[in-house]
């Protein structure tokens, strides 16, 4: 009986908060005509223990670095967080919850279980409108966050060095991926034209 109770005992520790660290993963150009969830902070936070833990809330501040960021009221039409669970690399499939129009101070709400022990993630990414102005910066500090109704303020860099700037440069898109492979017969004696760069190479030799 002591056994099992004992055993069961460690099997449900408590999730713990141990750390956190606030990273800015990109500084390139924002290209202001594909501004949609530009990613801006990636925000890692360590626990400890199997009981799942609560995140409900973060307070973040548009100013970043002194000065980075400039007219956020017109160049940042929306700030959202993403989770992307223990998963260092941005995707925009899973929101915690978003924030219109930031400017300064602003906090953004919402419930994300954390439910094992490690590293979790959280990124936060702004929505840049073509109304933006081409060669301002813009940034982002984070100073608190709230886990199972506990405020943390002891990030490890919360206000990393670095902006991004906006241009008006042309949206690239990835191409699209190849179709299907699609086999059928021919009638015999039927003319096959290579359509491959070598062989379809009109410029070649002249």
């Amino acid at each position: 009986g002591a056994t099992e109770s004992l055993g069961y005992m460690f099997a449900d520790l408590p999730m713990t908060y141990t750390s956190s660290q606030v990273t800015q993963p990109n500084t390139d150009n924002i290209r202001k005509t594909c501004g949609t969830d530009v990613d801006i902070l990636k925000i890692k936070i360590s626990v400890t223990g199997n009981c799942p833990a609560e995140i409900t809330q973060f307070d973040f501040n548009t100013l970043g670095d002194p000065g980075y960021t400039q007219n956020p009221l017109t160049n940042i039409s929306n700030a959202s967080l993403y989770y992307t669970g223990t998963n260092s690399s941005f995707t925009n499939d899973e929101l915690f919850g978003s924030f219109t129009s930031p400017n300064g101070a602003f906090t953004v709400t919402g419930s994300q279980l954390m439910l094992s022990a490690g590293d979790h993630y959280f990124h936060l990414t702004y929505d840049i409108p073509l109304t933006s102005i081409t060669g301002e910066n813009i940034d982002a500090a984070m100073t608190s966050f709230t886990m199972d109704g506990a405020t943390n303020t002891d990030m490890m860099t919360p206000n990393p060095g670095g902006f991004r700037s906006i241009t008006d440069d042309p949206c690239l898109q990835p191409d699209l991926p190849n179709p299907n492979a699609n086999m059928t017969f021919i009638p015999q004696g039927s003319l096959v034209i290579p359509m491959d760069n070598s062989n379809q190479n009109l410029t070649g030799g002249m």
